[in-house]
């Protein structure tokens, strides 16, 4: 009895100086992370379901890529400037826009987007034209510039023919209509054209004429009268060449008989290239708008880009998001997909091998122009395109027409461009 109670005394001995020389160990406790912002991106754009479907996927995927949200809406077209407008003014609406780069300068000159100078990064940039870069560059009244919009396509006018037609490229303007004019047999045409000024503006300063000088000046009543003169006479006979299917609102007639496979040049945006690839497939050949000997200079056309805004409130974590989304638009592989599907890339680094169109057109571009901001203005326009209307219905003579834009213009933008 004695034996048993003292081994259970000496088995408890061992126990407590088992347990005293064991230290004490703290409960486990989680590693502190720091907390991380909830980012959701909206972007507004105004496609059409093709482009709207093909920019939802690119957008979605960068941001599963890169930790956030994005919800992507739809506008209405005719409103988007105004809803975009209202909504960054009040302090609400989508973190970034995909607009027009019209659109773009006005948002800017009503301050309400980011300058994108320091956002975007130098590689990503200079893979961009020049030229198309400075299609969202805007200067305000105090002379101080920036860019606020990063374009992601660019379009510019150019001559589209079949090559099945049409065995070497024309070289002038000279060339260009002989060639039309040989194969004008009705029900076919050699060549069509909408005569607008958007289309055709690039022959305008070819002949010597401007709209505006360097400082914004309106001078096309002064310095720039003869060239718009010899300009609008010359689309007056484009116009009324029997021969040619080159007429105001022309473009509706050219549709047609492309589609139907009765012409085989036409002179048109190099956004409508899917249209003409769909008619002529591989003998689709895109050329830069040849001269016009009788001009002082080649054609210049105007750029126009699709471009990304960003609203001037973001906070740093929404323009770090912004950031990776301009990234990931102006990479090679997302500007592959854009050409695949018959949008012009910006990034000139796009492999253009299989490509020949998208190589087509940058080549064009290098001979285009930003057009400046207030020729982008649509009071503006529109006052250029009645002087080309009134003068091709025989309204008024190309000097009248002069005189009355110039009048026009200087009054529509007394206070804010006149000296």
């Amino acid at each position: 009895m004695q034996l048993r109670r003292w081994w259970l005394i000496w088995a408890c001995a061992l126990l407590l100086s088992a347990c005293a020389g064991t230290a004490p160990q703290p409960a486990a406790t989680a590693t502190p992370v720091a907390p991380v912002t909830p980012t959701t991106i909206v972007v507004w754009h105004a496609f059409g379901s093709s482009e709207e479907y093909l920019y939802t996927d690119m957008l979605q995927s960068i941001a599963t890529a890169n930790g956030f949200t994005v919800v992507v809406q739809r506008m209405p077209l005719s409103s988007m400037l105004e809803d975009v407008s209202a909504a960054w003014s009040s302090g609400t609406g989508p973190h970034l826009v995909i607009v027009n780069n019209s659109q773009a300068l006005i948002l800017a000159e009503r301050g309400l987007s980011l300058n994108l100078d320091a956002v975007v990064a130098a590689p990503r940039r200079d893979a961009i034209a020049q030229a198309v870069r400075d299609t969202t560059r805007y200067t305000d009244a105090a002379g101080t510039s920036g860019w606020y919009g990063v374009p992601l396509t660019y379009a510019l006018p150019v001559l589209f023919y079949n090559s099945k037609s049409i065995l070497q490229a024309p070289q002038t303007i000279d060339d260009l209509l002989v060639m039309a004019r040989s194969l004008h047999n009705h029900p076919d045409w050699g060549l069509g054209a909408d005569i607008t000024f958007d289309t055709f503006s690039g022959y305008l300063t070819g002949f010597g004429g401007a709209v505006v000088d360097e400082q914004n000046r309106i001078v096309i009543g002064t310095s720039g009268r003869v060239g718009a003169e010899r300009w609008l006479t010359w689309l007056a006979l484009l116009n009324s060449d029997p021969d040619l299917l080159t007429r105001l609102n022309g473009i509706f007639s050219t549709e047609r008989t492309i589609g139907a496979g009765q012409v085989a040049m036409v002179i048109d945006s190099s956004a409508q290239r899917s249209t003409y690839q769909r008619v002529w497939g591989e003998a689709l050949v895109i050329v830069p708008l040849p001269r016009d000997l009788s001009a002082d200079a080649a054609p210049a056309p105007f750029l126009q880009s699709t471009a990304l805004v960003l609203n001037k409130r973001l906070a740093a974590h929404e323009v770090r998001a912004a950031q990776a989304i301009v990234d990931a638009l102006l990479s090679t592989e997302r500007q592959a997909v854009l050409a695949a599907n018959g949008i012009q890339p910006a990034n000139r680094t796009v492999d253009t091998n299989n490509l020949p169109a998208v190589a087509a057109i940058h080549q064009a571009a290098s001979s285009a122009v930003a057009p400046a901001p207030v020729l982008l203005r649509y009071d503006v326009q529109r006052v250029l395109q009645t002087a080309v209307q009134q003068v091709l219905a025989g309204v008024v003579t190309p000097a009248e027409a002069v005189t009355n834009a110039d009048s026009q213009l200087r009054s529509l933008v007394e206070g804010s461009l006149q000296p």
